[in-house]
């Protein structure tokens, strides 16, 4: 009996202790709050994930892509951009085209040209396309293309007009009255120019100041330009003889006023003036100027 009692004691002392341990606050799980670490079996935020790439890799990397559409250099880019780390982005973008390595074609060429024009268009649609950055813009495109392939000249023209950047419009006039500067770069910007002109002021001071080159301009600009902007006895027509008249006429001042004349060909005093470029030493010119001096059937 005593062994009984005795075994019976054990047994209870046991139980004891086991309830003890289990309500013991030192062996309950740790705690659920976190510790602010993030634990290593976690992927990392997409910050950490963006800062651990240099931006020319990304842009490396976006070039490779096989489908640009689903490109994730190129979608991180972006990401890059709409955030306060924009401006680093598109000054590496710059820095590409800058280099003189990559061509205006190329994918890292039109990824460049690319980012810079989103970059441009997210803060002009946050109203923070203020004149301090469109000033600091213009100053990396007129850097970028001191050495860049020529190829960026046009692409980089036009985003400033489109972006409606700070001193775009006269920065693109330098090709019409600038030192140097063929009639192929004038007629160019004159094309350009006209989608953004309110008046026709600027080709009336081409005409007046720059010689060969702003007729080259004033001619191109034609076939773009809002008519309401100009009068054609005024304007337009001594405009065209004034170029029809010239000896020899450079080809890419001629065919645009062809073009141009085209478009008026039921007009008699447009069909004179194609008349006017029948003896043109280029066969081609000689052919079309034929054509358009003749009603049409």
């Amino acid at each position: 009996m005593t062994q009984v009692v005795g075994k019976l004691s054990i047994l209870i002392a046991l139980l004891a202790f086991t309830i003890t341990c289990e309500r013991n606050p030192f062996s309950s799980p740790a705690s659920k709050e976190t510790s602010g670490e993030t634990p290593r079996n976690e992927p990392p935020p997409m910050a950490m994930t963006a800062t651990a790439k240099s931006i020319s890799t990304l842009f490396a990397e976006a070039a490779d892509c096989p489908n640009r559409y689903r490109c994730d250099a190129l979608d991180e880019l972006y990401k890059l951009i709409e955030g306060p780390g924009g401006r680093e982005v598109v000054t590496a973008a710059f820095d590409l085209i800058a280099g003189g390595k990559i061509r205006e074609q190329d994918r890292q060429g039109k990824f460049a040209n690319q980012v810079i024009r989103e970059w441009l268009l997210v803060l002009k649609n946050k109203n923070a396309l203020d004149a301090q950055t469109g000033t600091w813009c213009m100053a990396q495109i007129r850097r970028a293309l001191k050495t860049s392939d020529p190829g960026f000249t046009g692409s980089l023209q036009l985003l400033a007009l489109n972006s409606g950047l700070e001193g775009a419009l006269d920065w693109v006039e330098e090709d019409v009255t600038g030192p140097g500067k063929t009639t192929e770069n004038a007629c160019a910007a004159g094309r350009f120019l006209s989608g953004y002109l309110k008046d026709y002021d600027r080709a009336r001071r081409w005409l007046k100041n720059a010689g060969d080159n702003g007729l080259a301009a004033a001619i191109c600009s034609l076939h773009h330009f809002d008519h309401d902007f100009f009068d054609v006895e005024r304007d337009e027509l001594p405009l065209l003889r004034k170029a029809a008249g010239v000896p020899k006429l450079a080809g890419e001042i001629a065919w645009p006023l062809l073009d141009h004349v085209e478009i008026h060909r039921q007009d008699a005093r447009f069909r004179a003036i194609a008349g006017m470029l029948t003896a043109h030493p280029d066969e081609k010119i000689r052919k079309q100027a034929i054509m358009l001096s003749t009603p049409e059937k």
